[in-house]
């Protein structure tokens, strides 16, 4: 909605009534929401947010109160500090938010102009957003995610429980962690945390970096991320996959009827009964029976190299959903510079995430070559090889593979990358190549995967 309303953003009424909302609850309720809606705002760049907050001043009607010249800034600073300690008097020092103070928390703008206690809430929550390059308190200049932390792991989670509660540390630290912010994994409550992708590879990428017993404590976090990760993407990829179990049409009675080609098969055979046209299935068509007719062979050939840890984490969970089905016979060969076969460990993802190693090169054409000496029946094999295309080397050797891959009837799928989003950064030149030798390339997503997966078997199976 911002990204789309920020051109007219003075104008639209769901973000006019955002305003008044932000504006017009109570400080309690305000300091709970703001992480989120500091991470809402956060889409936008430094530039739009600058520019929102002029914007704002005229949409509150308080242009003197949020765009001042340096005089009028000094002028109400001491007005500010008198009223203050006027307040502090009172014991209400830190309970007024006006609506300029809290826009500058939320946008992340004009600390200097910010109360001493939203400075340090501020300061929290750049720990994890960053501080913009425009600010002047900040010799560090560094931007958003970016930089040395300014804050201890430590002193970041007393900040956070003092200014937010205690119930925001396991929210802002799974976020930080989700950004790639390692040190604070540790500090994680499994039970607690919002499982994503990004965390759990931000957590295995310590595992070369902990010595054993830290180690240890990481397990319960990393297996929990899995389990609910792999189940969530489970519910979303099983209807792609669904009637692959069932055996090819088959005119003998067996006892699954294919009650799809039964009907299409005898559309001629029509007949009125009681005023209405059925169907009389004179040549009835059944499913094969399923240890006859199930043999596809899948091979996930996944690039591990230091670019493509969220691939990693998705392919494991992927193969893990597709080696379910009774319809495929699936091999996990993980490569860098040399190819490791996981295979034994594709039925538990844990097991395989914890035992792969990301990093190193890529030398796509020798785990090609590795993965053609497992194809048993061509015709019935679906390779799926999953890299940035970022090949070690000459590609003609890679060319020549994919070649000889597609030419014995292997069918080929390359994915320049495997996520939520379908996107991601890959070598173009190459992947170009790559499918004009045989090989349908795209960034796809798990959904998509499986949908190409259910597709090709389906097809192959009439």
């Amino acid at each position: 909605m911002l990204t789309t309303a920020l051109p007219r953003f003075d104008s639209s009424p769901a973000t006019i009534a955002l305003v008044d909302r932000v504006g017009g609850i109570p400080d309690d309720e305000f300091v709970s929401l703001l992480p989120a809606l500091r991470g809402g705002f956060d889409v936008l760049p430094e530039q739009a947010r600058e520019a929102l907050l002029t914007d704002l001043a005229r949409e509150l009607g308080r242009a003197r109160d949020l765009v001042l010249s340096p005089e009028e800034t000094l002028a109400a600073t001491r007005y500010d500090t008198a009223a203050r300690d006027r307040l502090a008097a009172l014991g209400l020092a830190d309970l007024a938010f006006p609506p300029a103070e809290r826009w500058r928390l939320v946008l992340g703008t004009e600390r200097e102009r910010l109360s001493h206690r939203g400075r340090r809430m501020a300061s929290a929550l750049d720990e994890l957003y960053g501080r913009p390059d425009s600010d002047s308190l900040d010799g560090g200049r560094r931007g958003s995610g970016n930089g040395p932390s300014q804050l201890g792991v430590r002193q970041w989670r007393d900040e956070i429980e003092v200014l937010f509660g205690e119930h925001e540390v396991q929210e802002i630290f799974g976020q930080a962690a989700a950004r790639g912010r390692g040190d604070v994994v540790e500090r994680l409550d499994p039970d607690s945390v919002r499982p994503s992708v990004d965390l759990l590879a931000t957590a295995l990428s310590l595992r070369g970096a902990l010595p054993e017993a830290r180690l240890a404590r990481l397990r319960p976090l990393v297996a929990r991320l899995v389990k609910e990760l792999g189940a969530e993407l489970a519910i979303r990829l099983r209807p792609a996959l669904s009637g692959l179990a069932t055996g090819r049409s088959t005119r003998r009675r067996t006892g699954s009827l294919d009650l799809d080609r039964t009907i299409r098969g005898n559309l001629r055979h029509v007949v009125p009964l009681d005023g209405r046209p059925q169907v009389v299935p004179v040549h009835p068509v059944f499913h094969a029976p399923m240890a006859r007719d199930i043999d596809w062979h899948l091979i996930v050939l996944v690039d591990v190299s230091g670019s493509m840890s969220e691939s990693v984490v998705y392919s494991a969970l992927t193969a893990a959903i597709l080696a379910e089905s009774p319809a495929l016979d699936v091999d996990f060969l993980a490569f860098s510079t040399e190819v490791l076969d996981f295979t034994g460990h594709v039925h538990d993802p844990l097991s395989l995430l914890l035992e792969v190693s990301v990093g190193g090169g890529t030398d796509i054409a020798s785990a090609l070559r590795v993965a053609r000496s497992r194809v048993r029946v061509p015709s019935r094999t679906l390779l799926v090889l999953i890299s940035d295309f970022e090949e070690f080397g000459s590609d003609v050797p890679l060319l020549a593979e994919v070649e000889a891959l597609a030419t014995s009837g292997v069918t080929l799928l390359g994915c320049a990358a495997l996520n939520d989003t379908g996107t991601g950064v890959y070598n173009a030149g190459i992947a170009a190549r790559v499918a004009g030798a045989g090989m349908r390339v795209a960034a796809v997503s798990p959904l998509d995967l499986a949908r190409w997966v259910g597709a090709v078997i389906r097809e192959g199976s009439r």
